[in-house]
């Protein structure tokens, strides 16, 4: 990749799946956000297999696979262990939205989904 990419927070879908949970948990919100871990979930392991599978043990390793469990995987895991999967109507009217305002976001600011999370997973050194 000649360019590196913007970093912003707002560029990864899983950290806005993440604030949803954080404000369900912390009960700022009753809108269960189970819902979009169902959609998230293959995505999320893909992305979690591929940096087990194709990154060489290092620090960076560590640091994105600490990130992916306490970004992703521990709130599915907390969802379940709870037994607070919920599929509700307003929850999946809150996920489409989300999901459409963050797709929106990409393209006013023609940002390529495949770049960005290639770029930041797999390039870029996090830590020296």
């Amino acid at each position: 990749m000649e360019n590196e990419p913007e970093f912003n927070f707002l560029n990864f879908f899983s950290l806005w799946g993440y604030l949803w949970f954080l404000l369900y948990y912390f009960k700022f919100i009753d809108l269960n956000p189970s819902i979009l871990y169902i959609f998230l979930i293959v995505p999320i392991f893909y992305l979690v297999s591929n940096v087990i599978l194709h990154m060489k043990n290092d620090s960076n390793k560590t640091l994105i696979l600490i990130c992916f469990f306490i970004s992703d995987i521990f709130p599915i895991v907390y969802l379940i262990y709870k037994n607070d999967i919920v599929l509700e109507f307003k929850s999946f009217l809150l996920a489409i939205f989300l999901l459409f305002i963050y797709l929106l976001n990409l393209k006013k600011k023609k940002i390529d989904i495949d770049n960005i999370y290639s770029y930041y997973i797999f390039q870029k050194r996090l830590i020296n």
